[in-house]
This record gives structure tokens, C-alpha cells and sequence, in this order.
């Protein structure tokens, strides 16, 4: 499992290059970049992060940015290699942006469009989060399917509040209570529901919770976006790690009662079908917890030091 984390990783790395390589951030790009809210560059120079913390509402990303890439740099620093040297300019947003398309780091993006993919502002919590899973789940699970979160899609496709009346085995919870994190593996199935845009932070809880997760995606092609992905996510692919039901619409606007009955009736037979096929059940999440939990620091190291030696690549030296 361990070779098969640097073996995806380095697949991932790779794949954003080549989407790249043609590209060059020269200062015209830079200046673009420098005056958009939502990126932070960040400057490292001989393996030291020399770029301030702001104290604005995006300080909690840039310090937990802060924190992923010291990974990079000792992983550098403990296997002799090259140090980091570049300015590198971090999406700190939920977004993509699609009117530049630019080579930049971002917490997630559609599989076709540009740049290199980093852990969101919550993911280093995962090793604490694994050791509460481990401590708290059992085998004795409600047999529901089951989500757990904020209201964040009122503004955009309002799919979150709209499962909220779909009847048992649907319980979907978006009120104020607060329920632990570790709450969703009391129960056999976990929803994966996006919030402001298509993607997910909780989604790697999922992975770790024992229990089933059925996602649903959404995307865009008339926006020429194909499905959007996190920096892990090859290590988990559908009918593997999870069953994906996927919409083609503009979920910036409030998703019509069709697909809203359809989401229901597909979430019904994927909970039919799995109920009757245990030994599906058992092999799928148990090996999302295995990957999860055989993921190291290490490997985000590694993966975030190759990241910046190919972003470094097309840095334009004016």
C-alpha cells in the first residue's frame, strides 16, 4: 500500500504537468494573479517559507498552507534533493478559476482544466480524525443513508435542502446540532452532497468512516468542465471505493425536482442492491480505510516536493 501511494501520487504530479509544460507564468500572469483576493503566493527561497501570514479571512488557509508545505520542504531536507526556490501562487478559495485557467495550485478543479492539486485546509486533521474513527465505530450500523452538514448550497443548487424531506432510509441532517464528525459511521451508507461548489472536504471522512459512500457529482459541460477531483482521489475510484451517481447541469442554479427524484430513486437501488451483496459491502470499506489510513506524511511530502520542482519548471525568469 505504501508504494501504492507514491506510485498515484506521482501519476497525479505528472498528468498536471503535462497539462502544463506548454505554459510559462511570466509577469503579466503574475500581476493577474497578484491582484485576485483569492491567491496567496507563496515564496520559498533555498527550502524557507518567506511569504507573510495575513491576518484576513483567508489566514486560517494560508497558515494551514503554511503547514503542507513544510511537508515539501522536509521531505527535501531529509533525502537530499534539490531545494524549493520559486513563488507559487495558491487558490485559496473553494473555486477554480476559469477565466484565467492558469497554471496555480488549487484544493480541487474539473479533471480537464490546468494546475496542480493540494490537501484542503482541513486535511492534515487526518490522522487525528482516523484515530476518533477507530475509537468510536463498531459493526452495528443503522441501516440509513445517512449525511451530516452545513446549509451551503442554499445559494447554488440547493441539493442539501432539498433531500431534506426525501423519507426513510434517507436521513439527511443540515439544522444547527452539532453531531462529532465521527457521528456518520454509526451508519451503514454516507452521502457525499456538495455544498458551494462540486467538491468536497468531507469527503476523505468518508473514506475513513467503514461505512458505504455514494456520491453524487455534479458538473457542467457547457462550461467545458469535466468531473472535479482532490490531489487523492485516484487512489479511490468509483465501484472500488464508492458508487457515483453524476448530473450534467448548471448546479449554480437550484436543481429541479426531476433530478431531485431521481437522485432518490438510484439511491434507492444502489441501498437495495449493496444490502444484498455483504461481501461487496465489506471489501469496499474496508479497503477505503486501509488506503486512508496507510497514507502518510511522508507521502504528502513527496508529492507536494514534486509538485514545486514541476511548477518550478515554468517560472519565466524575466
Amino acid at each position: 500500500m505504501n508504494n501504492l501511494w507514491f506510485n498515484m501520487l506521482k501519476k497525479q504530479v505528472d498528468n498536471d504537468y503535462k497539462q502544463l509544460k506548454k505554459m510559462q507564468i511570466d509577469k503579466t500572469i503574475s500581476k493577474q494573479l497578484d491582484k485576485n483576493k483569492h491567491y496567496y503566493n507563496m515564496i520559498i527561497v533555498n527550502n524557507k517559507i518567506i511569504s507573510k501570514i495575513p491576518t484576513n479571512d483567508f489566514g486560517d488557509r494560508v497558515l494551514s498552507l503554511h503547514n503542507v508545505f513544510k511537508l515539501a520542504i522536509k521531505y527535501s531536507k531529509n533525502n537530499n534533493l534539490t531545494p524549493i526556490n520559486g513563488t507559487f501562487y495558491m487558490n485559496r478559495g473553494d473555486s477554480y478559476n476559469f477565466q484565467y485557467n492558469y497554471p496555480t495550485f488549487s484544493y480541487a478543479k474539473p479533471m480537464n482544466k490546468k494546475g496542480f492539486l493540494i490537501p484542503d485546509f482541513n486535511f492534515l486533521k487526518y490522522k487525528q480524525k482516523l484515530k476518533k474513527f477507530n475509537n468510536y465505530c463498531n459493526n452495528n450500523k443503522i441501516n440509513e443513508i445517512y449525511f451530516k452538514g452545513s446549509s451551503t448550497s442554499i445559494k447554488r443548487s440547493m441539493i442539501r435542502e432539498k433531500m431534506v424531506s426525501l423519507e426513510k432510509p434517507f436521513n439527511i441532517q443540515i439544522n444547527d446540532n452539532y453531531k462529532p464528525f465521527y457521528n456518520l459511521c454509526n451508519y451503514k451508507y454516507v452521502l457525499d452532497l456538495c455544498g458551494v461548489k462540486p467538491w468536497s472536504v468531507r469527503l476523505v471522512e468518508l473514506f475513513m468512516s467503514k461505512s458505504f459512500p455514494i456520491r453524487v457529482v455534479f458538473y457542467n459541460t457547457e462550461w467545458n468542465e469535466q468531473k472535479w477531483v482532490q490531489f487523492y482521489e485516484q487512489m479511490f475510484q468509483p465501484w472500488t471505493s464508492y458508487i457515483e451517481i453524476s448530473y450534467n447541469f448548471n448546479y449554480e442554479q437550484t436543481i429541479s425536482d426531476k433530478i431531485i427524484n431521481n437522485i432518490e430513486k438510484r439511491c434507492l437501488k444502489i441501498f437495495k442492491v449493496v444490502n444484498e451483496k455483504n461481501s461487496y459491502y465489506k471489501t469496499v470499506t474496508e479497503n477505503n480505510y486501509k488506503k486512508i489510513n496507510s497514507l502518510t506524511t511522508e507521502h504528502i511530502g513527496y508529492y507536494l516536493y514534486n509538485c514545486c520542482m514541476s511548477y518550478s519548471k515554468l517560472l519565466k525568469n524575466d
